[in-house]
């Protein structure tokens, strides 16, 4: 069983309850997101939401730590700011 189909079998189990897959380096172009940021800003309510109105909630993001963890790290800061209407730094550790 390869990674793929290991989560999809988490996803029809029902212990993941939302996969979104995003790949930059798809060549179906068919796929609206690009990127993780684009489709976390697209659904900044959703991803509001889950995270503050949810006990136990988890957001897990799997890819490339240089470019793409700074653009994810600021959508999350700029949606939190947006939808609580509160200024919001984020730390790193």
């Amino acid at each position: 069983m390869n990674f793929s189909d290991e989560i999809e079998t988490y996803v029809h189990l029902g212990i993941i309850n939302r996969l979104v897959v995003c790949e930059s380096l798809s060549t179906n172009s068919s796929s609206k997101h690009k990127y993780v940021q684009d489709w976390l800003q697209s659904n900044g309510q959703l991803v509001y939401d889950f995270m503050f109105n949810n006990d136990n909630s988890r957001i897990y993001v799997c890819g490339d730590a240089k470019g793409m963890s700074k653009d994810v790290w600021q959508t999350f800061s700029t949606i939190i700011q947006q939808y609580s209407g509160n200024l919001i730094i984020l730390y790193r550790y």
